[in-house]
């Protein structure tokens, strides 16, 4: 019985940011764009973008954004003049909205698309758990600008085939709090045996 206080007192000094937990979302494809109005065609990408599942906010019914700061994305091109990686200097949001089922990122709120890619699998999406991969037709728009340390990244205007993954990275505070959870149990039924 102690056992159970001791382990209740601990869950409840965990600080709340023990809670959140990093995200990881990738974007796959093919795509065509531009690096400071320098065209490119049918070039493979990854676009990696990490945030924090405690930012995520709730917008309207059905709609959830996650305000990534600053450097949270890079853009890497393998095939692009040898390998190129952006990295992104400025705000993004990541967006699900789960009447539509469409997930991606973009430059600006509302939304002025960058890469999204429409499944019904982010109908119960929430931005705070993983998911995916998930593939099918995406679509891609000109109209944001991502400022990038490599100049200014434009999508072309296209609807390529995405593959979006989206992983949460327990804390280790939440990874020890369940380590304390099993270790207590295992020790009790250890005491029982001995009774």
């Amino acid at each position: 019985m102690i056992r159970c206080f001791v382990l209740a007192a601990l869950v409840m000094a965990l600080p709340a940011w023990a809670l959140a937990a990093p995200i990881v979302v990738t974007f796959e494809g093919t795509i065509g764009g531009s690096i400071d109005g320098v065209d490119f065609s049918n070039q493979p990408f990854v676009l990696t973008a990490t945030g924090d599942t405690e930012d995520v906010v709730p917008v309207g019914g059905l709609e959830f954004e996650l305000r990534l700061d600053p450097n949270a994305v890079d853009i890497s091109l393998p095939g692009l003049n040898g390998g190129t990686t952006l990295n992104v200097t400025t705000n993004t949001f990541l967006i699900v909205n789960n009447g539509n089922g469409y997930f991606g990122i973009t430059d600006e709120f509302p939304v002025s698309y960058g890469v999204f890619l429409a499944n019904n699998a982010f109908r119960d999406f929430d931005l705070a758990s993983s998911i995916g991969p998930v593939s099918g037709t995406g679509q891609t728009g000109s109209a944001p600008s991502f400022e990038t340390d490599g100049g200014v990244f434009r999508f072309a205007i296209g609807a390529p085939t995405i593959t979006a993954t989206a992983t949460v990275i327990p804390e280790p505070a939440s990874l020890a709090l369940l380590g304390l959870g099993g270790l207590t149990l295992t020790r009790g039924r250890r005491s029982e045996r001995l009774d």
